[in-house]
């Protein structure tokens, strides 16, 4: 089985902030190639354009899922629960459009800030599916110089560790099965340390 990398929700930047907390400033990214969370009762297929994982299962939202406890955050908001990152949360893109960077096999994608920024790290948001992944990040600043960032690695949407959040359930395209799982899918952050 392929593995598909999915970033689902693009990325935060951390600041230079107050020696003991950090200043957290999300981005808004354009680039996203898949919508992969369903939202109309009983119409994944219809709501979706991609599977997440290669085996046609999706996310859902609460209006595709109204009996719970299991879907993706209302209003797109993924808060951070690993402790080093206290604060930390995300903004996913719209459900209702493409809102992940989908890369199957050995493709690849290119997620673009609308505005630049300065920043100390990059926090990147993601998955993979039917299996562990790792994947090669670059960076290109402003100046056109770059940073490559080689074996990030993205574990499998299913019982992975250091999850930034879980029990979001999951709905298969094709029959529009609902599984809701207190425990999985998860989301994993990986920190993108600047030079």
């Amino acid at each position: 089985m392929k593995r598909v990398y999915t970033l689902l929700a693009g990325c935060l930047l951390m600041l230079a902030g107050a020696p003991l907390y950090a200043t957290y400033v999300p981005v808004v990214l354009t680039g996203f190639n898949a919508d992969v969370v369903a939202e109309v009762p009983g119409n994944a297929m219809g709501s979706t354009n991609a599977d997440y994982d290669n085996v046609n299962y999706v996310y859902m939202t609460s209006t595709f899922n109204p009996l719970g406890p299991s879907y993706i955050p209302n209003g797109g908001i993924i808060n951070s629960v690993i402790a080093s990152t206290p604060g930390l949360t995300y903004q996913l893109q719209p459900y209702t459009a493409n809102n992940s960077l989908r890369l199957p096999g050995t493709s690849s994608g290119t997620l673009t800030f609308v505005t630049p920024q300065s920043a100390q790290t990059v926090f990147v948001l993601g998955s993979t599916g039917s299996g562990i992944g790792t994947a090669t990040i670059t960076v290109t600043f402003t100046d056109l110089t770059t940073q490559v960032f080689p074996g990030v690695v993205f574990p499998d949407w299913y019982g992975g560790a250091n999850f930034a959040i879980q029990g979001m359930g999951r709905t298969n395209r094709l029959t529009n099965v609902i599984s809701n799982n207190a425990s999985d899918p998860r989301l994993y952050q990986a920190p993108l340390n600047l030079l």
